[in-house]
């Protein structure tokens, strides 16, 4: 909402502005807009007007990653990669798509290559989360312990190893981790994450009431964000809880 708020600020000096930054700053409000359609229309005519600079065809294959379209995404990301080999940020994201396809070699691949690149904490923390798609959560334990003791304010990858003991069946210790992170955090959207990974955490312990609570906890924080996906996914789960516990109004609602 914020970076909306500074678009719509910037478009009303329209007139001072290049052609190519009028078309930029029209991308990044479809994006904040949640209108990948019309940001795909301005970034093809980006890559047209400059179409050496490596930055536009990643955001375009950030577009298709961010709905899903695993396979343009990839593809749109070894276009970005063409122009540039050593793009870290395009190895990143070319990974996570690899994973989510179960080319775990592929997405290995990338992310090492990232790392060879950029030695930086969220090198790593990806890199675990390409191990948990693999389901070698002990590498990925690994890796997210890396990022961690590279920059302890990391809470993502600190949930990240919370997920994975959820998924080795570890529950307790992963309801120890996520109270500590919360206890911790100071600002709300990453106590809504943490809310969304504790209510998961419900989830699966099969306690819907309280999933269904915790996410309660995490809508309160980001109430009235229009463009958020902390709201998108704790609401996505509390009707999961509501489809089990048979509250079919709810649910639909």
């Amino acid at each position: 909402d914020e970076a909306r708020n500074e678009i719509l600020s910037a478009k009303k000096s329209a007139a001072g502005l290049t052609e190519v930054d009028r078309i930029r700053i029209d991308a990044l409000l479809a994006r904040v807009s949640s209108q990948p359609f019309e940001e795909r229309k301005h970034l093809q005519r980006l890559i047209g007007l400059q179409p050496y600079r490596r930055e536009y065809t990643f955001e375009l294959a950030e577009s298709y990653f961010h709905t899903g379209d695993v396979d343009e995404a990839i593809l749109k990301y070894r276009d970005a990669l063409k122009l540039d080999d050593r793009y870290a940020l395009a190895y990143n994201h070319l990974g996570y798509c690899y994973a989510w396809k179960g080319d775990h070699e592929k997405a290995l691949g990338a992310l090492n290559r990232y790392l060879e690149i950029d030695k930086s904490p969220n090198a790593y923390d990806s890199l675990g989360d390409v191990y948990m798609h693999a389901g070698d959560y002990a590498k990925a334990l690994e890796m997210k312990h890396r990022a961690f003791q590279g920059d302890p304010s990391l809470y993502y990858a600190q949930r990240g190893m919370a997920f994975i003991n959820i998924l080795q069946g570890r529950l307790a210790a992963a309801g120890k981790q996520l109270q500590a992170e919360i206890a911790a955090a100071t600002d709300d959207n990453t106590k809504a994450d943490l809310y969304n990974a504790v209510a998961y955490l419900h989830y699966r312990q099969r306690n819907f009431a309280a999933a269904h609570h915790a996410c309660d906890q995490g809508l309160a924080l980001v109430a009235g964000s229009e463009y958020d996906d902390r709201v998108i996914e704790l609401t996505w789960l509390k009707a999961m809880a509501d489809l089990e516990t048979n509250n079919l109004d709810a649910a639909r609602a």
